[in-house]
């Protein structure tokens, strides 16, 4: 789901509302409130602004987080799974009917609560690996590729070499490794990258292991059921 020009619409009365619950000092409020109304250059001529945020600024994404957090406590309340970044988001669901549902419900009630419209071009109902979220979709692949991102994060073979050598590889298999030939998804499984990146490098970050946790709530599964059963026989 994508807010339709969010950061131009952005109501400022709405939004100081949401940050004078939390901020009481007036000054600050007023500091804000004048962040908000900084002139804009437009075709050589400043002009006052009545809504939104100015682009680029660096309380701005704040300032998102401060106005959606609506948003994420009517999610919440509703038992919808879901993740956020700014005016991005993605609502999981169990089927299409369902994800249509939920995106008309969300959507009059963001406009209802503070006057932001989804774009409907960019948001629909559909399944993870059919959608981006934040340039990166969610595979049916039984490997969650970590390194894959990490290979196209370093973008350049020159600059992927240099990291594979800082992570313990010699300098001629880094070279040879980084100039390949060969794309992220490829790279990502070879032997090169789980030894520079191997899985207690994640653990290390405190990321978790999707196909771990899958295995682990598997098997609290079978617990429950089995114990279940020969609890009634």
């Amino acid at each position: 789901m994508d807010l339709e020009k969010f950061f131009d619409r952005v109501n400022h009365d709405i939004l100081m509302s949401r940050i004078a619950r939390r901020v009481k000092d007036k000054r600050i409020l007023l500091l804000i409130r004048l962040y908000l109304q900084a002139g804009m250059l437009e075709g050589g001529t400043v002009s006052q602004r009545v809504e939104g945020t100015p682009q680029g600024g660096p309380l701005s994404p704040l300032l998102s987080n401060v106005l959606l957090d609506d948003l994420d406590r009517e999610l919440e309340r509703r038992g919808h799974r879901f993740v956020r970044y700014a005016d991005d988001c993605n609502v999981y669901v169990r089927s299409r009917r369902a994800g249509e549902r939920v995106l008309g419900s969300i959507e009059h009630f963001l406009w209802r609560r503070l006057r932001l419209a989804v774009n409907r071009d960019k948001s629909a109902g559909d399944r993870p690996s059919r959608r981006k979220f934040l340039g990166y979709t969610v595979t049916a692949q039984r490997e969650a590729r970590l390194r894959c991102i990490l290979w196209r994060q370093w973008k350049r073979p020159r600059t992927r070499a240099k990291r594979l050598m800082k992570l313990g590889l010699d300098r001629h298999r880094a070279f040879t490794s980084a100039y390949n030939g060969h794309g992220p998804w490829w790279n990502a499984g070879a032997s090169h990258m789980n030894q520079a990146v191997p899985t207690r490098f994640f653990r290390k970050l405190g990321l978790l292991s999707l196909i771990e946790e899958h295995r682990r709530l598997q098997c609290q599964l079978r617990t429950a059921v089995y114990g279940t059963v020969r609890t009634v026989v």
